[in-house]
């Protein structure tokens, strides 16, 4: 079925849909909203992308952030909304047509994702942050993360995108 959803001509409206059931579920918590590992996973395997999508994942990054201490998978489903974000662009190309809108709860992904300890998540945030588009410049809160930034290279050095 997910096969279907991922060949549509219908995507972009199917995924927004998606994306508010989703929301709705993380908000209150619903019994349900265990499904959406799976759906993420399936979502993060999917050869489809489009900017909608990217659009779309960096929002469920903030609405998870936000519900981060009622979710008990909250760390797994962040790293795959930004996983299925971000984790196709390339690095040395800096330009995306997404319009991406950062929020403060965005602000404490950093201490999660660097955390994680997993270079392609941290190569993914970066990428969120530093992307140009038509709609927004770099974000300009990478000092939250700074700290972190230091040696990078040398803790991930097998990592190409970092």
């Amino acid at each position: 079925m997910l096969t279907l959803l991922f060949t549509s001509d219908c995507f972009d409206q199917i995924l927004s849909l998606f994306s508010l059931a989703m929301i709705a579920a993380i908000h209150t918590s619903h019994p349900h909203y265990k499904l959406l590992k799976n759906l993420l996973s399936d979502l993060a395997s999917s050869e489809t992308r489009t900017t909608h999508l990217t659009e779309i994942a960096y929002e469920w990054c903030s609405v998870l952030y936000k519900n981060y201490a009622s979710l008990e998978d909250g760390k797994d489903l962040l790293l795959l909304s930004l996983e299925i974000g971000f984790h196709h662009l390339n690095p040395l190309d800096r330009w995306i047509e997404a319009k991406l809108v950062h929020t403060e709860h965005h602000q404490g992904l950093a201490n999660i994702i660097f955390e994680s300890k997993s270079g392609e998540a941290i190569a993914d945030l970066l990428c969120a942050w530093t992307s140009r588009s038509y709609s927004h410049q770099p974000y300009t809160s990478l000092n939250i993360c700074a700290k972190h930034l230091i040696g990078l290279h040398y803790l991930y050095p097998f990592s190409s995108r970092l």
